[in-house]
């Protein structure tokens, strides 16, 4: 799915697979060389309202939810169920990349913005993604730009 969005749209992003799984910040870190800053986490959170979120940001950052909430004027932000996560993105939670998901709002995370190349969820547990932060940005639909994680990160 994340291959032929890559290929659809013309983007340079790379996909590169692993032979484990790749289910942590410090290990993407291993894998790639890359440090915590290049990395980032797609995570999708539901709220009261019964929407979904995808919140992308820097691997070592927390998100604020107060700050998310504001952002979205959605209520009760918390993690998404894992079946939810899949049935909504067509991905399992720990494999979902910050392009090629369709009718969910997309919040980047400013911090994202000082970042030219970063790595992320490449579509499985044992691949990642090289991608422009440029790329992510013009390849999701409903994107917000904002600044949602907790001070001190």
């Amino acid at each position: 799915m994340l291959k032929e969005f890559i290929a659809a749209n013309d983007l340079k992003a790379e996909l590169i697979e692993f032979t484990k799984p790749v289910e942590t910040v410090s290990q993407a870190m291993k894998l790639t060389g890359a440090k915590a800053d290049e990395i980032v986490k797609s995570i999708v959170l539901e709220s009261d309202e019964q929407e979904l979120v995808l919140v992308v940001l820097l691997g070592a950052d927390k998100i604020d939810l107060a700050k998310l909430s504001q952002a979205t004027k959605l209520t009760n932000l918390r993690l998404a169920k894992p079946e939810t996560v899949l049935e909504q993105t067509g991905y399992e939670p720990g494999e979902v990349p910050p392009i090629s998901v369709y009718g969910i709002k997309t919040i980047l995370d400013k911090k994202v913005l000082a970042k030219k190349i970063v790595w992320c969820g490449g579509g499985s547990k044992n691949a990642l993604m090289k991608i422009s932060v440029k790329e992510i940005q013009s390849s999701v639909d409903d994107l917000i730009i904002e600044d949602i994680t907790q001070q001190g990160d």
